[in-house]
């Protein structure tokens, strides 16, 4: 049986543990019962799931055809020209998943495509079961739900011998395929289909035997925001369902429900707060570090008990916040909305997990930009936080101190260590010393180099040509030449490796399928096995790079810069391998601000 409190989608993992998951439901169709034609316009829906975002959204659900009793058909045509460029807008400004609400193949496939991470079937895969052979390749996440016949049917008819067996039978049939089709245990959700083909009685029986349902092993979505079965029992319609809806997730949720599919995002969020509030246990003070780094930035909440930190949540985006640089010394407008669009999406997890404290760090991107301190300005305006730009000397301490959290003791006890920290507008180098049980650091160099800026300069083409790699190289030879570091023993020090291209290249060599930055702490890698990578690599595209599951959408066409950095750099010190460790510069900075609040 699975692990029912992770889970996966695309590249987003979710602890389920911590609490319920929000989807929120965009109907883009001028029909669905309760919220047809209120989308009307791009601007209109993107403030709308940057608002949701903000009062507790984890998920947008999109959906392009009604399935309210009575609803017929579209046209795949249709269906995807509601979908394709919302699903598409809403992936380019936020870091947010996007589930596509639909039956049909072709229309899963386009919104894939453009950024989809989940699929949501009201027929269970029973229209189009080739699509769970999609979510398998993509690594998606699904939600198999059950119906009874098409919804311009549905609710004629309708009758059950035993509506809970029932609809028990077919969810476990249908997750026997998925998995028959490689669809992950942990990236499956079920839902019994409220109101899907089911009279008041069978919509009550199922509400109220959640908990059999949960036998299968796997994690619950339940969809009954504002539905028909509340309007019979009070008399009242779609729009005046909201106490009715509140009730119902009230209930579900002291069962044990682990997701909701709803319009009131807010209401939804603060019942959560309430229902939990009466069952949890009195957690830890929460704490939040974020990275903002020249290509990525990462975001982390622990909780401290008992003195130690526990991760809660963590995630990242790549932003590309160096990207053209080079050139004008200043953050595009561009990559400035991906920061105050992810800022937003992070602020948002602030108040989801009830975060007490935060420290939000920017380094060589934001060192180096003339206008960073407008940036700083313009993100406290509109999002409340506050960004510090630190030092390339605080960067080292910061980040060595994250690395050294994640270290198996056998290598904290190694006297002499190098760290090289790979960005995407610079590379940090630090030379730690071990003397008498203390760790000192001797000398710390940040060299303007990094993979946004050596694919800028270099690489044009895709794959890169033999003399774009040279180019590459003879640059990083230059800049390692100014390193001054002292003299070094490679056999009496360990080389450790942090941050994006390096941590890639160990979950490409561990084949995983999901990032776990756990077993990336303390891998080693050899230069022959880099070496190897390397060669792999160069003989794809970047669209072949990008179908890896290992890499991280926007490194494609950076891996190949960082992987010649970081050969160059072994070549340097003359290391014949490579110490990688997931833990660094966020990891650090919450270690740092844990200590105000631990004793």
């Amino acid at each position: 049986m699975k692990n029912e409190n992770i889970f996966h989608c695309s590249q987003y993992q979710f602890n389920l543990q911590q609490r319920p998951i929000i989807f929120s439901i965009f109907n883009l169709t001028p029909d669905s019962f309760y919220d047809g034609g209120k989308l009307k316009g791009l601007d209109v829906l993107l403030k709308k799931v940057e608002t949701d975002i903000v009062h507790g959204a984890d998920i947008i659900d999109i959906g392009g055809e009604s399935t309210r009793p009575g609803s017929k058909s579209i046209t795949i045509e249709e269906e995807i020209e509601r979908i394709e460029k919302p699903i598409y807008e809403i992936k380019k400004r936020f870091d947010i998943p996007v589930s596509i609400d639909t039956t049909k193949y072709d229309v899963a496939k386009v919104a894939v495509e453009n950024g989809a991470d989940i699929i949501n079937d009201t027929s269970g895969f029973t229209d189009s079961p080739e699509m769970l052979e999609l979510a398998a390749k993509m690594r998606l996440g699904i939600v198999i739900m059950h119906r009874r016949n098409i919804p311009e049917i549905m609710q004629k008819e309708v009758h059950y011998d035993d509506c809970l067996k029932e609809v028990k039978a077919f969810l476990e049939k249908q997750v026997k395929l998925a998995v028959s089709k490689g669809v992950d245990k942990s990236s499956i959700f079920l839902d019994p289909g409220i109101g899907f083909g089911k009279e008041v009685n069978h919509n009550i029986e199922l509400l109220t035997g959640i908990k059999k349902l949960q036998k299968s092993g796997f994690p619950l979505l339940i969809g009954l925001s504002r539905k028909s079965y509340m309007g019979k029992i009070l008399n009242n319609t779609a729009k005046e369902r909201l106490t009715g809806t509140i009730a119902s997730t009230a209930l579900v949720l002291q069962q044990g429900v682990q997701a909701l599919r709803i319009h009131d995002v807010k209401e939804t969020f603060e019942t959560v707060k309430i229902v939990q509030a009466f069952h949890k246990n009195l957690a830890g003070k929460r704490l939040a570090s974020i990275d903002i780094g020249s290509n990525t930035c990462r975001l982390l909440i622990s909780e401290i008990k008992n003195n130690k930190l526990k991760k809660v949540f963590e995630t990242q985006k790549i932003i590309r916040l160096s990207e053209k640089i080079v050139n004008t010394s200043q953050i595009s407008e561009a990559a400035i909305e991906r920061l105050l669009n992810l800022l937003t999406c992070y602020g948002s997890y602030f108040k989801k997990f009830e975060v007490e404290d935060y420290i939000i760090t920017a380094t060589s991107a934001m060192r180096e930009a003339e206008n960073n301190k407008d940036i700083v300005k313009q993100v406290k305006k509109q999002t409340g936080l506050n960004i510090t730009i630190i030092s390339e000397k605080r960067e080292a301490e910061l980040a060595y101190r994250g690395v050294y959290s994640g270290l198996s003791t056998e290598y904290k006890k190694v006297k002499n260590k190098i760290l090289v920290d790979i960005g995407g507008g610079s590379t940090e180098f630090t030379l730690i010393e071990n003397f008498s049980g203390n760790e000192n650091i001797i000398k710390s160099v940040s060299l303007p180099i990094g993979v946004v800026k050596l694919k800028d300069l270099h690489i044009k083409n895709d794959p890169p040509n033999n003399r774009e790699i040279d180019k590459v190289k003879n640059q990083v030879k230059d800049f390692l030449s100014q390193l001054g570091f002292p003299e070094i023993q490679p056999k009496e020090t360990v080389f450790i490796g942090t941050a994006g291209t390096i941590t890639t290249l160990a979950a490409v060599y561990l084949n995983m399928k999901w990032y776990d930055g756990e077993k990336i702490n303390n891998t080693s890698l050899s230069k022959s096995a880099i070496e190897k990578q390397l060669d792999l690599f160069c003989a794809m595209t970047n669209n072949e790079r990008a179908s890896l599951p290992q890499l991280e959408k926007g490194r494609e066409d950076l891996i190949i810069p960082g992987i010649l950095l970081l050969l160059e750099s072994m070549n340097h010190f003359g290391f014949k391998k490579i110490l990688i460790v997931d833990n660094s510069l966020r990891e650090g900075s919450l270690s740092e601000l844990a200590s105000n609040f631990t004793v």
